[in-house]
């Protein structure tokens, strides 16, 4: 009886700790469009729009996103993307194509899930990328979408330093994906 008595305190102290440390944060957000408001996400407050500059320096010219929002004073070490390719896409295939990303990015060792968002269907690939000095990794999280009938990639990335600060962060924004 003593222990459930003491589990039941830990229980309810630990979930006024976890409410109290995670209420702040989501204060903390706001939904911003994206593609030049064809869509929404909700980021952290904190989240600017990655100058183009920026973008040219990360990304050759054929692998470089529409968009992407970052974390100024982090550099790159945190940031979302939002590209729309000319490929078709239509949701019934997610399932395959994501599969194939899967296999593609197979060195990684990701996990794959299907997910529904805001009442699409999408694919969502996570998985950590070595630094090139072996010294840490790369959390990355790949979303893949039809956006009217064009496959849509929303890619988050964080380094494993800032990834217990900014991790949860990337899944809320994966998961508010609007239009």
């Amino acid at each position: 009886m003593k222990y459930g008595s003491l589990f039941s305190v830990l229980l309810i102290s630990a979930a006024g700790f976890t409410f109290s440390v995670a209420a702040p944060v989501a204060d903390k957000t706001r939904v911003v469009k994206v593609l030049g408001g064809k869509a929404t996400v909700e980021l952290p407050a904190e989240f600017v729009r990655m100058p183009n500059a920026i973008l040219k320096v990360i990304y050759e010219e054929e692998d470089r996103p529409q968009e992407a929002w970052y974390v100024e004073k982090e550099g790159d070490n945190v940031f979302i993307s939002f590209n729309i390719l000319d490929e078709d896409l239509k949701e019934d295939i997610i399932p395959m194509v994501t599969a194939t990303m899967k296999n593609e990015w197979s060195e990684y060792s990701p996990s794959m899930s299907l997910v529904k968002v805001n009442s699409h269907k999408m694919g969502r690939l996570e998985f950590n990328v070595p630094d090139g000095e072996g010294n840490g990794h790369t959390y990355t999280m790949i979303q893949v979408s039809s956006f009217n009938g064009k496959m849509m990639l929303v890619e988050y990335y964080v380094t494993n330093d800032l990834e217990s600060k900014y991790k949860p962060a990337g899944k809320v924004a994966l998961s508010s994906l609007k239009y």
